[in-house]
């Protein structure tokens, strides 16, 4: 593969998944759609409303795009922060056995590993509810500038805003040492809440930028996807608007519009399709291959895991999206 050497920045979250129907959701505070923060006791309330029929799995935004590359032979470095505890243990066993180097985690004594509850509806669509636990103890130490070192690219997620001194070093650090800088938005409530910071901080260190319709809205201010398109690609050199089920646009250098489509399946949750389609993305754009040939494999990537329940593929699957793409 060449001296290619990827990084990520980000959350260290245990994934809990349950299937809901809508009515519940009625119940619970900030409604249906996006991720909100609870408390642990908030969490542990709602985890005592559901039935005992949930999954545990390994979750994060970037921490689901790494897995996923390394899964499609592009292994990867992750600085996150995990807690002394069985569900750090846990995470740390899945990034590590799926090929991700974890000797940049950051042990917290004293916080819990950070866990995201994630509300699956009929309609595939997930609410999700965050405890950060010791995720939300990160700080500008955690990145540290031997880390970065060699690396040639940078995954960092819009989740980072909630450490703006972490995000802000990272960043810094990356530019200091030339690593292209990939972040994908992760929130259209974080987008909205940190619109101001985004706009300079993507200015200024983003190369490829990566959203999905409704965070592409909000930072744009444009209904629009295409206009949205074309306002992100005055902000970075490779914007990305994520559309679900209608594919995705690509803003190019030469200022034309790319348009892939999605792969038609029958989708049953759709958590982690847009960390999954930016690896498929990177792992041929990190080859070299043309954008539209890249996409193509983000869209098969994300095809297959909206069909499981969470972030994580069967090997089988896997095996054979390496025979058909890159053999």
């Amino acid at each position: 593969m060449g001296p290619i050497r990827i990084i990520g920045v980000g959350s260290a979250l245990v994934d809990l998944l349950y299937y809901v129907p809508d009515e519940l959701l009625n119940t619970i505070r900030g409604g249906k759609g996006g991720t909100e923060q609870i408390s642990p006791a908030d969490l542990d309330t709602l985890l005592q409303r559901l039935p005992d029929t949930g999954r545990r799995m390994q979750g994060g935004s970037t921490a689901n795009t790494l897995v996923a590359l390394a899964h499609l032979g592009f292994p990867s470095a992750f600085v996150c922060r995990i807690g002394r505890d069985d569900a750090g243990v846990f995470f740390r066993r899945a990034l590590a056995e799926a090929g991700v180097d974890t000797t940049c985690f950051k042990v917290d004594e004293q916080l819990p590993t950070g866990r995201c509850l994630s509300l699956i509806t009929p309609d595939s669509e997930r609410t999700m509810r965050t405890c950060l636990g010791a995720d939300g103890a990160m700080g500008a130490e955690d990145v540290r500038r031997e880390e970065l070192f060699g690396a040639t690219h940078l995954c960092v997620e819009g989740y980072s805003l909630r450490h703006p001194d972490l995000l802000a070093r990272t960043a810094a650090l990356a530019e200091e040492l030339h690593v292209e800088v990939h972040f994908d938005l992760a929130a259209p409530e974080i987008v909205r809440e940190n619109r101001d910071f985004l706009l300079d901080f993507i200015r200024r260190y983003v190369y490829a930028l990566y959203a999905n319709e409704r965070e592409a809205q909000e930072l744009s201010g444009e209904e629009n996807p295409e206009k949205a398109l074309a306002f992100l690609g005055r902000l970075c050199v490779l914007p990305i608007v994520k559309l679900g089920k209608r594919g995705v646009l690509i803003g190019q250098q030469d200022g034309t519009v790319l348009r892939v489509p999605a792969k038609k399946v029958q989708a049953i949750d759709t958590t982690a399709a847009g960390d999954l389609w930016a690896a498929g993305f990177l792992r041929g754009y990190l080859d070299g291959w043309p954008l539209e040939k890249a996409a193509r494999l983000g869209a098969a990537v994300s095809a297959e895991v909206v069909q499981v329940t969470g972030s994580v593929l069967p090997e089988p699957v896997w095996q054979r999206l390496r025979q058909e793409w890159l053999v």
